[in-house]
């Protein structure tokens, strides 16, 4: 079961709104490539916020993830692309719901999620 995850606002600069969508659906294929990464979301709240959700079965997972290529790309571009130093907040999952049914019975069946 997905019990850990971490989840943050991005504050755009004016102009920069497609460089970051464009870093954001790069780094797609990066978080599929992350086994412990159980779930990904990048998101648009509005012209000027995105933000990301990520999901992990356990404290290893959620921290192999903040030492990966997304989060030291994003942190590496953060002055170009943000108006402000994103705030990360860990997270503990109280329930979820997946397509597929639970992270659990489908990581058990084949090893990877199914949706």
């Amino acid at each position: 079961m997905v019990t850990k995850g971490f989840a943050f606002l991005l504050k755009v600069k004016p102009g920069k709104e497609q460089e970051l969508e464009d870093f954001l659906e790069a780094a797609e294929p990066l978080a599929e490539a992350e086994p412990e990464t159980t779930t990904w979301f990048a998101y648009k709240v509005d012209d000027e916020t995105y933000g990301i959700f990520d999901g992990f079965l356990d404290d290893a997972g959620r921290q192999a993830h903040a030492e990966g290529e997304i989060a030291t790309g994003l942190l590496a571009r953060a002055d170009e692309l943000l108006r402000e130093t994103p705030v990360l907040t860990k997270v503990d999952i109280l329930a979820s719901k997946l397509a597929g049914g639970s992270v659990e019975k489908t990581m058990g069946q084949d090893q990877k999620m199914v949706g």
